[in-house]
């Protein structure tokens, strides 16, 4: 029996929600990227990882993030065969899949929604007004999104109830799916804390430039939100760098990210990544680092950000 290993995400919802519907897997459970990069996932030749960095123990893999096709790049040139594909220039993997799988299987035409929506969340590029106020796909994937950002809370509902919410959409539209407890729950703790993350923000927020750094490690606890959503706050910031401590209180995760309302400037996030342990896409990603290293990493960061813009 195969087993799908899914990143918290839109993007891993729908691709474990087209697995399950071609019967490729049977099982369902959500893996922190960096679990994979650090080897603290066991992965074998039953895990089909999607939306995930590389693992060569995993029997199929699929993935869409510029991060991984650069680590892979020298793997490739030598001639090894890697158990899956990396398309950096595909929207989605749920659209590697659903373009995949559509060769060997009639895929539900209810599912193609929800693909589209997995691509435009993936892409990052919103207005203001959509990021504000978004439908219920959206909505759905920025929820994912800020538990994602808040690794180590107590009782994460949709990470508890992720299995639930694929079987869930692959019979129901969003919002239909955003009526499940776990999703209600979550959008209440978004909800009830929307001043509290917006005091937070703007608090531990320094823009030089166009370069937002939003360290959020003097917080106590830091208050849950939609990471892409600081842009709302300062909207003339075409870059964001933020740090926030690791579960552990050792390590810290620096996110980085471009504006979603303006076209990403050079360079990408994802040819940032590899370098620092990191894992994302063009317009985002992040990486954990150790405490004593991360001026360093962001000195780094910022140099290479500099130089490209």
């Amino acid at each position: 029996m195969m087993r799908c290993r899914a990143r918290l995400s839109l993007d891993g919802l729908v691709s474990a929600m087209l697995l399950l519907e071609c019967r490729v897997v049977h099982e369902v459970t959500v893996t922190d990227p960096k679990d994979v990069l650090d080897g603290l996932t066991k992965v074998d030749a039953c895990d089909v990882l999607v939306s995930l960095p590389y693992h060569a123990a995993a029997g199929q893999w699929h993935d869409h993030h510029l991060s991984e096709a650069i680590r892979l790049e020298e793997a490739w040139a030598l001639g090894f065969r890697l158990q899956g594909e990396c398309l950096p220039d595909v929207p989605s993997t749920a659209r590697i899949l659903w373009t995949h799988l559509n060769t060997m299987h009639r895929v539900s035409a209810m599912l193609e929604p929800w693909v589209q929506a997995a691509d435009a969340l993936e892409q990052q590029g919103f207005s203001p007004h959509a990021l504000a106020h978004p439908d219920a796909a959206m909505l759905l994937g920025l929820l994912l999104e800020a538990e994602a950002e808040a690794p180590g809370e107590p009782a994460p509902p949709l990470t508890a109830r992720f299995a639930d919410l694929v079987q869930l959409g692959r019979r129901h539209p969003p919002e239909q799916v955003l009526e499940h407890a776990a999703c209600r729950a979550a959008r209440h703790r978004l909800q009830t804390a929307a001043r509290a993350y917006e005091d937070a923000i703007r608090q531990c927020s320094t823009l030089s430039g166009t370069v937002l750094m939003t360290d959020l490690r003097p917080l106590n606890a830091v208050p849950p939100g939609v990471a892409a959503r600081d842009f709302l706050f300062f909207p003339q910031a075409r870059t964001q760098l933020r740090l926030a401590w690791e579960p552990d209180g050792h390590n810290v995760r620096i996110s980085v990210r471009h504006s979603p309302f303006q076209q990403p400037p050079a360079p990408a996030v994802g040819e940032l990544m590899p370098a620092c342990g990191g894992y994302g896409h063009r317009r985002a990603g992040q990486c954990v680092v150790y405490a004593p290293l991360v001026p360093e990493t962001i000195a780094g960061l910022l140099a290479r950000l500099t130089a490209g813009s």
